[in-house]
């Protein structure tokens, strides 16, 4: 995030893979003063993590996606029973704002 801050003058947003990344992200643009000009995203949703970064203002929002676990292991049992399944399952995201963060 140093080296895109010192070579582009116009960021607006950082979408980073993970909450801690984009935590890193903010540090180093607050370092250089441009913190207040960019928006900040992450993925993960973490209570200890990202979830605070929102409360605290530091992300705009992070993302939980679902690991899909409980629904493979439903559709195998579901196989195992000789039940017709689906091919294609859609797992519903969460997103975690300031106004949905409580």
């Amino acid at each position: 995030m140093e080296s895109a801050l010192a070579r582009f003058d116009d960021i607006d947003l950082v979408y980073a893979h993970n909450d801690p990344g984009a935590h890193g992200a903010y540090l180093a643009a607050k370092a250089s003063g441009r913190e207040n000009d960019i928006k900040f995203v992450g993925i993960d949703a973490l209570p200890q993590e990202g979830q605070i970064y929102v409360k605290q203002g530091i992300l705009e929002a992070s993302f939980e996606y679902p690991t899909g676990g409980t629904e493979a292991i439903e559709r195998a049992l579901d196989i195992l029973n000789g039940k017709s399944v689906s091919k294609e399952i859609t797992l519903s995201s969460r997103v975690f704002t300031k106004d949905n963060i409580n």
